[in-house]
Formats: structure tokens, sequence, C-alpha cells
């Protein structure tokens, strides 16, 4: 439209100096006539230079228009640079805290309740049903049980309860609340990750778990302390230790809770 402006605009004068040939000389040797010079000038400057002066608003607003996109492109540039700085960054922690995770799993050392043998990391999480199943400790009152079940109980709390396992779960713990936050904090912010982005992020946190093994290991956790809870409510010299174990009970149920928040947000 810009170029159909000027074009037209010198048209115009073309035909405009052509018209007034016949009567006016536009060069020569002749008087310059000052006030049919002034009347040509004013004609085109008033309408030609109107035609040109629009074309100019036309250029401005283009040129400003096209300023604004590449604005846009840039700002658009710097939130993906941004953002995979975040995914990259997230990424990384993901990865670190389950190195430390794995790390503390692998200092467990403890003692077989049935055989005596040292139990060591992964052997314990994967085998801890098992010796709980073997305990036939299906009774949660703790005054029908017999001897050798009290004995067992006794054997598996100490058992989960030894400071490797604690270690172990608390880690765990925070490897799920850090990371979720921090992936929840990138996309909720403003010009935040994509919830694609989010949903992968979630997916590497869950699938570099064992989600049956760990979620069968921490329940059966929760049901010796649970039982173990009933041994010494009654008594009150115990009153610190049920504390304890009704804080370590709530714990693992909140690492439960956050292992099936994270399941839904991978699997809607």
């Amino acid at each position: 439209m810009v170029v159909l402006l000027s074009i037209t605009g010198i048209i115009i004068i073309v035909v405009f100096l052509y018209c007034i040939s016949g009567e006016y000389q536009i060069h020569g040797s002749s008087k310059i006539l000052l006030d049919k010079t002034a009347q040509v000038g004013d004609f085109i400057g008033g309408f030609v230079g109107s035609l040109w002066a629009f074309a100019g608003i036309i250029l401005f607003y283009l040129a400003l228009r096209l300023q604004r996109k590449e604005f846009q492109a840039q700002k658009e540039e710097l939130r993906q640079h941004k953002n995979e700085f975040q995914i990259n960054r997230i990424t990384n922690v993901i990865f670190k805290q389950l190195e430390i995770l794995e790390k503390k799993k692998e200092r467990i050392s403890v003692k077989s309740p049935t055989t005596g043998e040292t139990l060591r990391g992964q052997i314990l999480v994967d085998n801890l049903p098992f010796y709980y199943a073997d305990s036939k400790l299906k009774n949660t009152d703790y005054s029908k049980l017999n001897t050798d079940q009290k004995i067992w109980l006794q054997e598996l709390y100490a058992l989960t309860s030894d400071h490797g396992v604690k270690e172990y779960i608390s880690t765990f713990l925070k490897y799920m609340y850090l990371t979720s936050n921090l992936i929840e904090h990138a996309t909720n912010q403003s010009n935040g990750i994509s919830l694609d982005d989010s949903i992968q992020l979630h997916r590497l946190v869950y699938n570099n778990l064992e989600e049956t093994v760990i979620l069968t290991f921490l329940n059966t956790v929760i049901k010796i302390y649970k039982l173990y809870m009933r041994q010494i409510e009654t008594d009150p010299k115990q009153k610190v230790l049920l504390v304890s174990v009704e804080r370590n009970i709530s714990k693992i149920e909140g690492l439960i809770n956050a292992m099936m928040r994270l399941q839904s947000i991978i699997n809607p």
C-alpha cells in the first residue's frame, strides 16, 4: 500500500504538470510567475504531500509492528532458554537425589530375624514383606499374640527401626518433596515450563523408583510399627518411644501419599 501511494503521488504530479504545460512553460527563459508557481507548489504540497505523509505514517506503523514482533520473538526465545535451564537444573537435582538415595540404601545393614545373616540395601527392601508374612502377625491385638509372635515382633521392630533404615526413609521423603516442589514451582511461575515438560519431569522422578517393591516395603514397616505401638501404648514408661513411633508412621504415610500423588500426575 505504501508503494501504491508513492506511485499515485508521482502520477498525480506528472499528470498535473502535463495539464498545465499547455498554458504555462515548466522550463525556459520566460519570466517566472511567482503567484502561479506558488499555487502549483501548494497543490503538490497539499495533495501529493498528504498522500506521501500518509504513506510515511503507514511505514512508521509497519516498523513498529515489525519491532513488536521481533521483541515478542526475543521474549519467547529468552523464555525458552530460561525454561531449558530450569529443566536441566531440575533433571540434575533428580539424578543427584537419586544418587544420594541409592547410597543411603546401600548403607543399610541389619541382621535377619530368622537366619541371623546380615541384610543389606535392596535385599532388605525386597525381603521384609516376606519376613512379616512368615511371622504370621495378622492380629492387631498385641495381647492375643503368642510368645513366638511377640519375639518376632520385637525382632522385626528392631530391624525396621535401625538407623540405616530410618535414614533411607527420611532421604526418600526428602527426594519426593524436593523434586516435586521444584517442578511445581517451575510450572506455576510466570511464563513457567509447559505442562508436558512438567509431566515428563514428574515421570522422570517416578520411573526411577521400583514403585511396587518400595510401596510394599513401606506398608510393611507401617504394619510393624502400628502393632508395636499396641505393645507399648499401655506402658507409661514408653511414652516418649510411643510418640517417636507415631511420628515415624506419619512420615512414612506422607511418603506413600506423595508417591500416590505423583502416580496420579503422570497417569491421570
